[in-house]
């Protein structure tokens, strides 16, 4: 092999090295739910926890893939 064709095939193979790993680094989309919980406590953590299990069977993982902004509401009136 000519010291032309080598370098020749050196260089392609090095750019399509190159282009599989910046193709390999490319972040997915990162997916943001938003959920308002009623109440609190215990109940709030067993929604919010199957919540997040639902989504993990539809390829949606809480850190990697998706963002949820949780937020609470009492519902309960003021006495007085």
């Amino acid at each position: 092999m000519s010291q032309v064709r080598r370098r020749q095939f050196l260089i392609a193979a090095g750019r399509l090295l190159v282009a599989q790993l910046v193709q390999a680094q490319q972040p997915g989309r990162k997916y943001r739910v938003g959920a308002l919980f009623v109440g609190g406590g215990a109940a709030t953590q067993l929604y919010r926890s199957a919540l997040r299990e639902r989504l993990a069977t539809h390829g949606f993982v809480e850190g990697r893939n998706l963002a949820i902004d949780a937020r609470g509401a009492c519902c309960c009136a003021p006495t007085g």
